[in-house]
């Protein structure tokens, strides 16, 4: 069997405190007029939980990234594409699959700013084509390029949101 997806995983954890918040709930009624503190002992075992769990959850998320990474890089066929800045200073680095799929692998871009995100774009026929978003500092990234294989990749720094065209100048661009 399958390891359970995260979504799966938190709802478990939402129905858990679900069940015992309807414990409590019949205990107090039943018991009359609970004690205030029973409230705050409540909260407190309810937020511990919870801070193992999102930890757990993002050890998980991290451990399958891991996984993935590894597992393009022995397909065969795979292309590792590294993006380099105008200066030659590597930047990221993307194993690209034979059925459009792609990693990255690493990278070393630095975070930006509010209000700016780095975006992925794929050079396909002479044209940029947007391939994602990649966030303010992209640690996991995943893409998937439909029947199309660009002859190179780039980052650029666009407003949050991303740009349908890309900005002048990019950050790091590399053949694919």
């Amino acid at each position: 069997p399958a390891a359970p997806s995260p979504v799966s995983a938190m709802m478990s954890g939402v129905m858990l405190k679900t069940a015992i918040y309807g414990l409590l709930r019949v205990s107090f009624d039943l018991l009359g007029t609970p004690l205030w503190w029973w409230g705050v002992v409540a909260l407190a075992v309810g937020l511990a939980h919870e801070s193992a769990r999102a930890g757990s959850l993002a050890s998980a998320l991290a451990s399958a990234r891991r996984g993935a990474v590894a597992s393009a890089l022995a397909t065969p066929g795979h292309r590792v594409v590294t993006l380099t800045s105008t200066s030659g200073e590597r930047l990221a680095t993307f194993v690209v699959l034979p059925d459009g799929h792609g990693y990255l692998v690493r990278d070393a871009l630095a975070p930006l700013g509010p209000g700016h995100t780095y975006q992925l774009w794929g050079i396909v026929a002479g044209r940029p084509v947007s391939i994602g978003v990649m966030g303010r500092a992209p640690r996991a990234v995943a893409f998937t390029l439909a029947d199309v294989t660009p002859s190179a990749l780039g980052i650029t720094v666009e407003p949050r949101g991303g740009s349908l065209t890309p900005a002048p100048t990019m950050v790091a661009s590399g053949a694919v």
